[in-house]
């Protein structure tokens, strides 16, 4: 029996989850800075720490919606990432939604401004 499919909506909840958590003037500098005590320098977002904290705006959405990071902490970008670790997981426009978020985020965007793209990407 395969796995119930993550849908757009379960996804956009998470992102808001997520970006009520931390606020929505978050940036990915300000998750890694808290997270491992060190200056981001936009050498590549990661999903993960090395030790399983999530720190990308969909690391943290994919926590929230109880999915493991894969072992080794692999990173890459996020259409690369998601077909290889979470295969069927999700349905074409969750992954639009986490696609669409990760954009905003890896231009330097806030997450209020990453959730809100996602939201419009499939309105």
């Amino acid at each position: 029996m395969s796995e119930k499919k993550i849908g757009r909506k379960e996804t956009l909840d998470a992102l808001r989850g997520v970006v009520e958590k931390f606020g929505p003037d978050t940036t990915y500098s300000d998750v890694f800075r808290d997270a491992t005590g060190e200056e981001y320098g936009w050498d590549g977002c990661r999903y993960a720490t090395d030790d399983g904290k999530p720190l990308c705006i969909v690391g943290q959405a994919l926590a929230v919606l109880g999915l493991p990071f894969p072992e080794g902490n692999p990173n890459g970008g996020v259409v690369t990432y998601l077909e290889n670790y979470y295969p069927d997981r999700f349905t074409l426009q969750a992954f639009h939604v986490l696609g669409r978020a990760q954009y905003v985020q890896d231009q330097g965007g806030q997450w209020g401004d990453a959730l809100r793209a996602a939201e419009e990407e499939c309105a």
